[in-house]
């Protein structure tokens, strides 16, 4: 079927683009349900939409299944460390609310935790990206990607936009979420390959 839609016409390049980003989003909704296998799902969207969608290299279901498969033990540790992180932050705002509650503290603390828990999860970005890209360590994958997260600031910040962007878009119109998770990693990912690029080993096949 991708055969057959990839036309050498604007309006057929169009159409197969929508349908298959329809489909990978599907694929990557899937790999979401178990929760810890998150990260490799989101990892396997990006590797599919700039190898695939992008590069027009592979066909969708294999490109993804085969990023899914290659990234899930580093992806399913990194993911099960930001869910705990993620746990001890909402624990800590539990328990100033609690404080608030009795007038021990002001309630307006508990905006440090969700301000922390969207920079926990920004750079979780970078590292389910970079996992998807490089070969390395997992250990050395989320140290680069911490000095990412500051050094390319400015494409932090716009992935933040876009996530909030996409968010809200989905919270506006629900089924959106059948496409707008695969177009805000389009997005994103067109940024944040420009910053690989230039970290990229020779040899290493980009997505």
């Amino acid at each position: 079927m991708e055969r057959f839609l990839k036309a050498d016409n604007w309006f057929f390049t169009g159409i197969t683009k929508l349908v298959l980003l329809i489909l990978v989003n599907a694929m990557f909704i899937i790999g979401c349900i178990p929760v810890v296998t998150a990260g490799a799902s989101l990892g396997a969207l990006y590797h599919t939409i700039h190898k695939n969608l992008m590069d027009n290299r592979g066909y969708t279901i294999p490109c993804f299944w085969e990023g899914f498969r290659s990234n899930l033990k580093q992806s399913t540790i990194a993911m099960v460390i930001f869910l705990a992180i993620s746990a001890v932050l909402f624990a800590d705002d539990a328990i100033i609310r609690t404080m608030a509650q009795s007038g021990k503290i002001n309630e307006g603390f508990s905006v440090l935790f969700w301000i922390l828990l969207g920079l926990v999860w920004l750079y979780a970005i970078w590292v389910f990206a970079s996992i998807a890209l490089f070969q390395n360590s997992l250990k050395n994958i989320m140290r680069n990607s911490l000095v990412l997260f500051f050094a390319e600031l400015p494409t932090t910040v716009y992935t933040a936009v876009i996530i909030a962007f996409t968010a809200f878009t989905i919270w506006l119109i629900w089924p959106l979420i059948f496409l707008m998770p695969a177009v805000g990693i389009w997005l994103i990912g067109y940024r944040m390959q420009k910053v690989f690029r230039r970290y990229q080993p020779e040899d290493t096949e980009g997505l």
